[in-house]
């Protein structure tokens, strides 16, 4: 056999233990029957790479490349091929050390007087890490040290662990860092300035909320701030007034128009406090419409007005998110049958109807079989625009939820098996919470709110798509963010479907009453770049 080795380059990172192989031909075209980079850990137990199969190797490079999940350690590995009659051969081996990357998601300092609270998080990439110590380090400007107390022995998962601490430093400027102890070698994160001024912060007020909207203007109403005395109102991200009271009115505003409101908090002294969660608010007038969201303009929009679905827009029934792109999708724990009779338009809203398909649908996770409801799913993928959700665009949509329990409506996104957002899934046997949900960057969040989230209700409901943080908006109110967000380069279409849950108890749902008719409507569905 004529196959020469180049290179094997293995490295690690934040989704596993990348390798890649690259080989030659010294001799013409070469088929191979299967190729993969060979693995043994120190016990000698095989795990190696999938196997790229029938190959042909040229004179030009070839190149294999993949990724898994190996636990921190020392292996063995090793180019591998089998042959046409079988029989494997392996090209030279060589020793790779893998390693957990602890990735900081952020290092907050907040300054009360004298005293400085650290809230480090972080996390451990791909597998979890038991850390010697972890603290957060603090320089002042003639580099003495001042760092916070050591935690011991820290178990850091795959998900936030905080660090959280608090104590008094002179006014001045110091330079901080998170720094944790693993195999007996200090390691530290990115580093940041702060100032302490030795003046008391104020606490930010709260409570926000949008009292009155008309043509032109918008009423806002918040709850005082401890130490407070005036109180800066900023939209859009600029500061528009400053106020006394907890009331204030925006004037002069366009119709139709979203606007992003936030306030802050100031005391005597001129010290600000942070801003409260921002709140989206919306004249009215006749062109109410697509608008501006969290200051960006609108480049997709469908209100449902003209009675029928825009099919520039729009594909009903064909998704690559279910098996064989439908009609079914038993896998995911799901009784959808898709039928196109089961969407409609009443009252400028698209309406999903489901109801019992009268015969027997296979392939549950659980085995057997379970009887079909017919319902309805329209995505942009497979439609003539195509259009795709990109890094930091805002998608939101206006809901009816349903109070049939079995009901699963969600708005969400997907694309080549990945790319899944879920703006919202919503379950009626948890009538006032919402699941949110971050599948490229793994995050999720159950939020509650009974004021807001109920059967029978209308809710706004919206995702900024942000490469570091995914925000979750509610009825304008920023209610969640993710801290891990979809990275850049992002794209993937829009899903918008009302499915059945199959009422396993691994799906923690419960299934649809036979000889219901549950209905769910969308008053419109929107994207702002």
């Amino acid at each position: 056999m004529s196959l020469v080795q180049n290179s094997l380059v293995v490295s690690t990172g934040t989704n596993g233990t990348t390798v890649t192989l690259k080989l030659h031909s010294s001799s013409g075209n070469v088929a191979i029957k299967a190729l993969t980079v060979a693995v043994r850990d120190s016990n000698g137990t095989n795990l190696d790479y999938p196997n790229a199969n029938n190959v042909t190797v040229s004179t030009s490079l070839y190149t294999f490349t993949s990724t898994k999940v190996l636990q921190p350690g020392t292996y063995t590995m090793f180019g591998a091929y089998q042959t046409s009659n079988g029989a494997w051969s392996s090209f030279v081996s060589q020793k790779v050390s893998v390693s957990n990357t602890i990735v900081q998601e952020s290092l907050e300092l907040t300054e009360n007087g004298p005293n400085v609270t650290a809230v480090l998080k972080i996390n451990s990439k791909p597998t979890p890490t038991t850390l010697q110590s972890l603290t957060v380090a603090v320089r002042d400007d003639n580099n003495n040290n001042l760092d916070f107390p050591n935690l011991f022995s820290v178990n850091v998962g795959t998900s936030t662990y905080s660090f959280n601490e608090t104590q008094s430093f002179n006014p001045g400027t110091y330079t901080a860092f998170g720094a944790f102890e693993l195999n007996n070698v200090w390691v530290s994160l990115p580093s940041q300035t702060f100032v302490v001024s030795g003046s008391i912060t104020p606490s930010p007020p709260s409570n926000l909320a949008v009292t009155g909207t008309t043509d032109s203007s918008v009423t806002l109403s918040w709850s005082a701030g401890n130490g407070t005395t005036t109180y800066n109102v900023v939209r859009d991200g600029s500061n528009i007034a400053s106020v006394s009271g907890l009331t204030y009115t925006d004037t002069g505003l366009t119709p139709g128009t979203s606007y992003t409101y936030a306030v802050v908090g100031v005391n005597s002294s001129g010290t600000a406090s942070t801003a409260t969660p921002s709140v989206i608010a919306t004249t009215t007038g006749v062109n109410a419409g697509p608008g501006t969201r969290l200051g960006k303009n609108n480049v997709f929009w469908d209100d449902f007005n003209s009675g029928s679905l825009n099919t520039t827009n729009w594909t009903l029934n064909k998704t690559s998110s279910y098996t064989n792109n439908g009609p079914t999708n038993a896998k995911d724990h799901k009784l959808d049958y898709l039928n196109p009779n089961c969407i409609s338009f009443k009252d400028s809203n698209v309406v999903f109807t489901a109801q019992d398909a009268g015969f027997k649908i296979s392939g549950f996770p659980q085995g057997g079989s379970l009887g079909a409801w017919y319902t309805a799913f329209i995505t942009t993928e497979f439609s003539p625009n195509g259009f795709q959700v990109k890094t930091n665009d805002y998608l939101e949509g206006k809901f009816y939820l349903p109070p049939n329990i079995g009901a699963w409506p969600a708005l969400w996104t997907w694309k080549d098996g990945n790319g899944e957002i879920d703006v919202f899934e919503y379950h009626p046997d948890n009538p006032n919470l919402l699941e949110l949900s971050n599948h490229v960057n793994k995050a999720s969040e159950y939020y509650t709110n009974a004021s807001t989230i109920a059967p029978n209700k209308w809710i706004t409901i919206g995702a900024l798509l942000g490469a570091n943080s995914v925000k979750w908006y509610v009825n304008g109110v920023n209610v969640w963010s993710d801290n891990t967000g979809v990275g850049n380069g992002f794209q993937s279409y829009i899903n918008l479907n009302l499915s059945l849950d199959d009422g396993y108890p691994e799906n923690n749902h419960p299934g649809p009453t036979a000889g219901q008719i549950i209905t769910f409507s969308t008053d419109y569905v929107g994207v702002w770049r």
